[in-house]
């Protein structure tokens, strides 16, 4: 625990702390652009909290297949596919996943979190 006290402490005086700062958006794959809240300096950052790890978030074919996606679709689903019923893009996406990969199967979940979770509910 001694650790995790250290950690925080050595977070909060970088000045890089979540209520210090203001988040202007991804760059490119784990570099994000911040701005001090105190001094308006911005500078890009490393981060290591990004759900961009393939660097695709800036690709215009990504930005504009997920426009498509939500003029067809909708925002959201409101809940987990697996509660909430599967849409045509989960079926077509598990079914190249699994050609690629040679798989009978695939299952998507909402984030990699979950998938790391479901050995453990075994």
């Amino acid at each position: 625990m001694q650790v995790v006290k250290e950690y925080v402490q050595r977070w909060y005086e970088s000045g890089l702390a979540p209520d210090e700062y203001l988040c202007h958006g991804m760059k490119e794959g784990n570099l994000v652009e911040i701005e001090e809240a105190e001094t308006g300096v911005r500078r890009t950052v490393l981060t290591f909290c990004t759900n961009d790890v393939l660097g695709l978030v800036q690709n215009k074919a990504v930005q504009q297949a997920a426009i498509d996606a939500i003029l067809q679709y909708g925002t959201s689903n409101s809940s987990t596919s697996v509660l909430s019923g599967r849409i045509d893009l989960h079926r077509e996406l598990e079914a190249e996943i699994s050609a690629f990969k040679h798989l009978p199967h695939t299952q998507l979940f909402l984030n990699a979190w979950m998938a790391i979770l479901l050995p453990c509910l075994r």
